[in-house]
């Protein structure tokens, strides 16, 4: 019991997150649009800021607005809406990812994964088979999400043949504070309850100079199964053994 609680820590402070920023720095949060108006998305795909119309790639970009309205909780619900994206092996925060089908099955990885700049992407060792096995933010405040199609070594390197899944956190305001929070509550029949949050806050620390934003975020997803002992009277050993983070 002592290692499940150990476990249950782990996996919820390692959605903690807070990030910082100092000087000249833009703000990128996106304008509200109004019900019924098609929000238009700003991408940086090839480095420079421009509307997904009008970048010369195949792409998709979804800000977290529109992940609230479609209902999607994770990356299984992403890879469903984002065309060409295929999700295999996700287990305990690590998925393998595949855009248009192209997947390696020995070596390095074909798909680019980054959080903003920062390459999450893991290397095979030693010609070892490791697919992606690439760590896979939760999909919580952010501020987009942007899944480039086809090679893209120029821009973002090795491991970008099939493709590149940028996950884009919000840039910290320098002149204003903000906050976002998301809550949900469920249950399954003759099982345990499933729950999630997470609230996010950013604003500046010292007007025009100093920004900061940080965010948590916890989830538990009930079980149904049970442990039984098939050798001593069915006794049960272990309720909701399929419960998950």
């Amino acid at each position: 019991m002592r290692t499940i609680q150990l476990l249950r820590l782990f996996a919820t402070s390692a959605f903690c997150s807070a990030a910082f920023v100092s000087g000249a720095a833009a703000q990128t949060n996106q304008p509200a649009t109004a019900p019924g108006q098609l929000e238009e998305i700003v991408v940086t795909a090839t480095r420079q800021a421009d509307t997904v119309s009008r970048v010369p790639l195949s792409i998709s970009a979804a800000s977290q607005q529109t992940l609230d309205q479609q209902g999607v909780k994770n990356l299984t619900d992403l890879s469903r809406t984002i065309p060409g994206l295929n999700l295999t092996g996700q287990t305990g925060g690590v998925a393998n990812f595949a855009v248009r089908g192209v997947q390696s099955t020995a070596g390095a990885a074909t798909t680019g994964v980054y959080l903003d700049d920062t390459p999450l992407t893991r290397r095979s060792t030693q010609g070892v088979a490791q697919l992606n096995g690439t760590p896979a933010p939760a999909l919580f405040d952010l501020e987009r999400i942007e899944v480039l199609r086809g090679p893209q070594g120029t821009l973002f390197g090795g491991s970008s043949q099939g493709g590149t899944i940028r996950f884009i956190t919000p840039t910290p305001s320098l002149t204003r504070y903000s906050g976002y929070a998301r809550s949900e509550v469920s249950a399954t029949k003759k099982g345990s309850e499933s729950y999630e949050g997470g609230i996010a806050v950013g604003g500046p620390i010292v007007m025009d100079k100093i920004g900061f934003r940080g965010s948590l975020f916890a989830r538990h997803i009930g079980g149904w199964i049970d442990h039984v002992d098939a050798y001593n009277t069915g006794a049960v050993r272990q309720k909701d053994t399929n419960s998950g983070y």
